[in-house]
């Protein structure tokens, strides 16, 4: 979840579905659900209607009925992962933000190092992360490249899921470069026409380009998926 971002409606009834179900696959009653999300009944029963048309929850019969979410409606999400240099965290941000839509669509979820937490041993966490990704987004820029621990690390990490297709590497040209001598140069990058994002009139205009092209990727491996 980006920094500071607050949990919308439909991830704190998704989130304390999961709490009440102890992380298993079982029902809950909706009174005790809406107990504990603490909301009227109308708004309850609005975001239940919402998630019960995309297909994202289950149901049983009693008295006040229950609620669970599907199984397959939580596998069918693909992992992101965001590498950058922290030179280019405006660029990255507005980036995020324009991936918004597709998390509230419930086919992706994204980390970055921005959301390391204190006390976490953030090497760990970085391959951890990153081993757990199935679409690798890399801002390349000329501080990018540069970075040891992105080269050494990141982009060697990432280049061998990619050969063994566990995962799509997305270049995404955020500053001019000489990017293409670097072990990226060989892949296929955005925006489209490779026009530096930076280079842009409208950043938004680059970031709407750019997640386009990231939508059809992971559209492409959820397909995959249902198809095997």
């Amino acid at each position: 979840m980006p920094k500071g971002r607050r949990r919308t409606d439909r991830e704190l009834f998704i989130d304390s579905l999961k709490e009440l179900a102890g992380g298993a696959d079982k029902l809950v009653s909706n009174i005790a659900l809406r107990t504990k999300l603490g909301w009227s009944e109308e708004k309850y029963n609005r975001v239940w209607d919402e998630l019960w048309q995309e297909g994202v929850l289950t149901r049983g019969r009693g008295r006040g009925g229950s609620v669970g979410i599907k199984p397959t409606a939580i596998q069918q999400k693909i992992k992101l992962f965001l590498s950058y240099s922290h030179k280019d965290i405006a660029i990255a941000e507005r980036l995020l933000q324009h991936l918004e839509p597709l998390r509230r669509m419930g086919i992706l979820e994204s980390w970055n190092f921005r959301e390391l937490k204190p006390g976490d041993e953030w090497d760990k966490k970085i391959k951890t992360e990153l081993s757990q990704s199935e679409v690798i987004v890399m801002l390349i820029s000329v501080d990018f490249i540069n970075s040891s621990y992105i080269s050494d690390i990141e982009v060697e990490t990432a280049l061998g899921k990619h050969r063994d297709n566990s995962a799509v590497i997305i270049p995404v040209l955020a500053r001019n470069c000489l990017w293409k001598t670097s072990p990226l140069g060989e892949l296929q990058a955005l925006p489209q026409g490779l026009k530096a994002m930076i280079s842009w009139t409208d950043l938004d205009d680059a970031c709407v380009d750019v997640v386009n092209g990231i939508r059809t990727i992971v559209e492409e491996r959820l397909a995959a998926k249902k198809a095997a």
